[in-house]
C-alpha cells in the first residue's frame, strides 16, 4: 500500500528539517508512540493503534537510510505486534522543498505492507483510518513549527483524541464499503 502527500509549513527549510530529525519532539504529534535513539541512524519503539475493532502495540525499528540535509530523507521501518501476530515493513521517503524565506513544501510517500490480522482489514480501512490519522498528525506538526519564537506551542494531540479520530475513520470507511457494495449490487440489477 502507498500512502503519499504534499503539504506546505510556514517555516524556513532548516527548521522543518531539524524539527523532522528530532524525533522525540516529533513523535509527541503521533499520540501512543513512545520512541529512543539507539544510535545516531536507528531508533526504537513503540505505537499503539487501533484500526476498527483491533488494538495492537507495534515494537520495531526505524532505521535512517539516507540523508540530504535540509532535502531528503528515507528510512525504512519494522515492527510487530505479537498479540495480532501482525507485521508491518515499510519505506519511507520525504523530500523539502524550499517555497520562500519562510514557506517549505513538504512531500512523503510510505510504502507499507502490513501482513496479520491488521492486514486484513483491507486497504480501504486502513487508507482511511490512516488519512484521518495523518491529518491530525499534520495539524500537531504544523502547529508545533509554525508557532512563533517565545510563544508557547498548542499541546499536542492526546491519545484519547487519536483514538476517537481512529474510531470515526474505521466507522467512515465502513459505510463507505456498504455504499460501494450496494452501489454494485444495484448497478448489477440494473
Amino acid at each position: 500500500m502507498i500512502i503519499e502527500e504534499t503539504f506546505t509549513i510556514n517555516a524556513p527549510i532548516q527548521k522543518v528539517w531539524d524539527f523532522f530529525l528530532d524525533i522525540e519532539q516529533m513523535s509527541r504529534c503521533m499520540p501512543g508512540a513512545e520512541v529512543r535513539q539507539t544510535d545516531p541512524t536507528t531508533y526504537e519503539g513503540e505505537l499503539k493503534a487501533k484500526v476498527g475493532p483491533i488494538g495492537a502495540t507495534f515494537n520495531g525499528t526505524v532505521t535512517l537510510t539516507n540523508q540530504t540535509p535540509p532535502t531528503a530523507l528515507t528510512a525504512k521501518v519494522q515492527a510487530k505486534d505479537r498479540m495480532t501476530a501482525s507485521m508491518v515493513q515499510g519505506e519511507f521517503t520525504s523530500n523539502l522543498k524550499r517555497l520562500g524565506p519562510l514557506e517549505t513544501e513538504v512531500s512523503y510517500k510510505i510504502d507499507v505492507t502490513i501482513r496479520g490480522k491488521i492486514g486484513q482489514f483491507g486497504q480501504t480501512v486502513i487508507q482511511d483510518t490512516t488519512k484521518r490519522l495523518s491529518a491530525e498528525f499534520l495539524t500537531c506538526l504544523k502547529a508545533q513549527i509554525e508557532t512563533p519564537e517565545g510563544q508557547p506551542a498548542p499541546a499536542p494531540m492526546s491519545t484519547r483524541r487519536a483514538t476517537s479520530a481512529a474510531a470515526s475513520a474505521f466507522l467512515a470507511a465502513l459505510v463507505n464499503a456498504i455504499r460501494r457494495w450496494f452501489g454494485q449490487v444495484l448497478g448489477r440489477k440494473a
